[in-house]
């Protein structure tokens, strides 16, 4: 299927008292992925710009890319870890929060049941709460703020949003965007927006949106689905229209990557559970 899954973390064993969630050193530029590798695909740019600056930098990831045990949610984790380190980005600076992969939106006031998912010994199990093996104290958000994991709600997910947002009152917010055709994505965003309204917050963050899935082999092609044609475009060639009913949509911030894009394609390389091929010919490259 050409949408994507992403890619987490396996145990460090690192405690942590409930209730704590180390704060920011000063006030961060946030990184909020619905699956491990959104973070690099949409975040590589402003989170190495932000290093480069001296800035503090938190990502944040929803779920463990673990859609059914044919996708390792603990692998994932070791994946967006060492694809950060490639950013320069330290693992104390990464959250995962554990939600249920491809069911962000089915999320309400009701635990959803359990999920067929991988385990960390590598058998194929079922869970129904929220996980971490790697990341910021080794254990997913809910599990530090409340001294256990959480159940799958939506309550639960904006509520550790809201929690994070206090702790950190971050100025930038990267995010994937609410067209997005992914409904981990689109939710992801409405997510934010829950909590953005709930949390006391004396300045709200800017919030910036990002686009991934729109249609099979955007930005590389407008096939309408994976396999797509061989990456050839070259540095700077604008971005094909969006598939309708989003032809009309235009961007209205861009980013000049003034290192052609080397540190990022490092960093997508790292997911190695993702890539097809060799990244440079990869579609998830293209980004």
């Amino acid at each position: 299927s050409w949408l994507l899954s992403f890619v987490l973390v396996a145990c460090s064993g690192r405690a942590s008292r409930p209730g704590h969630v180390p704060r920011a050193t000063s006030t961060p530029l946030w990184v909020l992925a619905p699956h491990p590798d959104d973070e690099a695909l949409f975040g590589a740019e402003p989170i190495r710009r932000a290093l480069r600056d001296g800035r503090d930098v938190r990502v944040m990831v929803m779920t463990n890319g673990d859609l059914g045990c044919g996708r390792d949610g603990h692998l994932r984790q070791r994946e967006t870890i060492a694809a950060m380190a490639e950013l320069g980005l330290t693992e104390d600076h990464v959250r995962f929060l554990g939600y249920p992969d491809g069911y962000l939106d089915a999320l309400a006031t009701e635990p959803l049941p359990a999920r067929e998912r991988r385990m960390a010994d590598g058998t194929c199990g079922t869970g129904a709460s929220t996980y971490a093996s790697r990341g910021e104290a080794g254990r997913d958000v809910h599990a530090q703020l409340h001294g256990e994991a959480g159940v799958y709600t939506l309550d639960g997910a904006v509520g550790d949003l809201v929690a994070l947002l206090e702790r950190d009152r971050p100025s930038d917010v990267y995010v994937a965007h609410p067209i997005d055709a992914h409904p981990d994505h689109a939710t992801t965003y409405l997510l934010l927006r829950h909590a953005l309204e709930r949390a006391s917050l004396e300045t709200l963050p800017r919030v910036h949106r990002a686009l991934v899935h729109v249609g099979g082999c955007w930005p590389n092609g407008d096939r309408p689905r994976e396999p797509c044609d061989a990456i050839t475009g070259e540095l700077g060639t604008p971005y094909p229209p969006l598939p309708p009913p989003l032809d009309r949509y235009r961007a209205s911030e861009r980013l000049v990557v003034d290192d052609g894009g080397e540190r990022a394609r490092r960093a997508i390389a790292q997911y190695g559970s993702q890539l097809h091929v060799e990244v440079e010919h990869d579609w998830l490259g293209t980004f």
